[in-house]
């Protein structure tokens, strides 16, 4: 920062300024991103987002370059980024400092401090950190039927990448009743969607904890299945759930995740979506690709390499598998797939091995009418993956490879044609 102001002075006939920063191999080096961009949310993506994007995203007529190695060790650094809890501690000190009151998740978004997803993420809720650090600011504890929802809510409303949850979750608990086609109509006005019944039968499964798949999540949050009820075709709040809501401090720790989800969704109104909701080189988990698939159930724990859902084929890859790409022919004892870009348009795919071209794997693979392929570049990433688009299957030919007995079994060598060429930033990324 010194160097900017330095060299930034204005002067007589000076019409810019270079400024070159040689980056040695310090532990806090994803700090530069985050100094050069302002942005303090401590999210990985959005501090990986400003090394790839930084030419697109600073404001005027400046540029900024990372060179190769320098990328490397950032993004390396990233991946590592730790002592998240005593970042957030210090941004919630500030923050409530600022306001001269205790600060919502809301407040974090709205004043660009740490990201709510990164407070939730490392606190479950909002609620467990002020027990931590700020506990005389809670006027009225939780009861255990209050927390349980507030922690099944914060799991999927905040983060949610859609906002039909948010809004049905809104208007339930301040109007009681909704009439759902006129809900329709108002969020696909207000966030430019094309949101259906489909969408909104999804929305309630997840809002009344149907969409969970483990018998013990199912019995820990089974509370939440009277929370909307049907009634002549409209859905009404139960009373169970209205009685909760008079603990006004609850209300609103849930109104705030709802704020924060409906923030976030608008900040994306203007970008390109398809029907469903996916935008090019945001990251998805696998529990957000069931959701906005309107997938009836949460399979993300069988949903690898390849998955159908509602006629969508979808591929997950980990580009880089411990030592990289193609390394070893094994990983952990594991076979190690041939997944990689040969351009930026042609994508290179193995089946799950012991599965020929006239298997079910592979007619399931096939028979999807929409294919889509989402990547990560290594497992340091964590657990989502960047939407690089739909693809058409240009080749399928069958060969053999070693299972980690040795054995020789099946195997599809397949090549992907992207309908979309990969941008050249994301693209550079991944070879790396």
């Amino acid at each position: 920062m010194q160097q900017l102001g330095r060299g930034l002075r204005k002067s007589q006939d000076k019409e810019y300024v270079v400024i070159l920063d040689f980056i040695g191999n310090y532990k806090n080096n994803f700090m530069i991103p985050i100094a050069l961009s302002g942005d303090r949310s401590y999210n990985k993506d959005n501090i990986r987002r400003y090394v790839l994007e930084g030419e697109r995203i600073i404001p005027g007529s400046s540029t900024i370059h990372f060179d190769e190695i320098s990328k490397k060790q950032i993004f390396a650094s990233i991946d590592k980024l730790s002592g998240i809890k005593t970042f957030i501690k210090e941004s919630y000190k500030n923050l409530k400092y600022k306001l001269n009151r205790t600060p919502l998740l809301m407040d974090f978004l709205s004043n660009h401090e740490v990201d709510p997803l990164v407070i939730l993420k490392e606190y479950k809720t909002y609620y467990k950190l002020l027990e931590s650090i700020d506990a005389s600011s809670i006027e009225k504890p939780l009861n255990d039927k209050e927390l349980t929802v507030l922690e099944y809510y914060s799991s999927i409303i905040a983060n949610s990448r859609r906002p039909i949850e948010a809004e049905l979750l809104n208007q339930i608990i301040n109007l009681y009743t909704i009439e759902p086609f006129d809900l329709l109509n108002q969020i696909n006005s207000k966030y430019n969607t094309q949101f259906n019944m489909n969408h909104l039968n999804s929305a309630l499964s997840n809002i009344t904890g149907n969409f969970i798949k483990t018998s013990a999540e199912k019995d820990k949050y089974t509370l939440l299945n009277s929370v909307i009820l049907h009634n002549d075709d409209k859905l009404s709040i139960s009373n169970d759930f209205k009685n909760i809501l008079t603990n006004t401090q609850f209300k609103e720790y849930i109104q705030d995740l709802i704020d924060v989800c409906i923030e976030k969704n608008k900040s994306l109104r203007n970008k390109k979506k398809d029907i469903f909701g996916f935008i090019m080189y945001e990251k998805y988990s696998r529990r957000d690709v069931c959701q906005l698939l309107n997938h009836i159930k949460d399979d993300a724990s069988t949903m690898y390499g390849m998955k159908q859902l509602n006629k969508n084929t979808c591929i997950f890859v980990t580009y880089h598998k411990a030592d990289g790409i193609n390394g070893a022919e094994y990983l952990d004892g594991k076979p190690n797939y041939s997944d990689s870009f040969m351009d930026s348009q042609t994508f290179m795919w193995n089946s799950k091995i012991g599965n020929g071209p006239e298997s079910k794997y592979m007619k399931e693979f096939t028979s999807g009418e929409t294919k889509r392929l989402f990547v990560k570049k290594s497992d340091g990433e964590g657990t989502d993956f960047y939407y690089m688009g739909t693809f058409e299957i240009d080749n399928i030919k069958g060969t053999t490879k070693k299972n980690n007995k040795g054995v020789l079994q099946p195997i599809c060598d397949v090549t992907l044609k992207m309908n979309e060429s990969i941008r050249e930033d994301i693209f550079d990324y991944l070879q790396q």
